[in-house]
């Protein structure tokens, strides 16, 4: 019966994570399609996060220890998805700011 639980509470983790990736991509997309590049921007950082949330969401199918060496019969999560899930962090942090620098220059551009 304990195992029952547990299957119902991942099934239930699992699609609250589809139902948030999928809704930060959809947000994310329509921010991108607008004409304004601070929506644009926005956009761009709302779908990053949404690959990044899906990201990591994959490598933890169960839970388990980081990879420690000498542990033996125990679950280990996946170091890929972490290892992915951080790049994605640094890649769209200097998307943002190049966005960002973008916009200032062409606020004062437009003075």
């Amino acid at each position: 019966m304990c195992s029952l639980g547990r299957a119902v509470r991942e099934a239930r983790v699992n699609v609250a994570v589809a139902l948030t990736v999928g809704l930060l991509f959809g947000v994310g997309v329509m921010l991108t399609l607008r004409r304004d590049l601070v929506r644009m921007a926005s956009g761009g950082l709302l779908v990053t996060n949404s690959a990044i949330l899906f990201t990591l969401s994959t490598g933890f199918a169960e839970r388990g220890e980081p990879l420690l060496p000498g542990v033996e019969g125990q679950p280990m999560t996946d170091p890929l998805a972490q290892a992915l899930g951080l790049t994605a962090i640094v890649i769209g942090f200097a998307l943002t700011a190049f966005l960002a620098a973008l916009d200032q220059a062409l606020a004062e551009a437009m003075r």
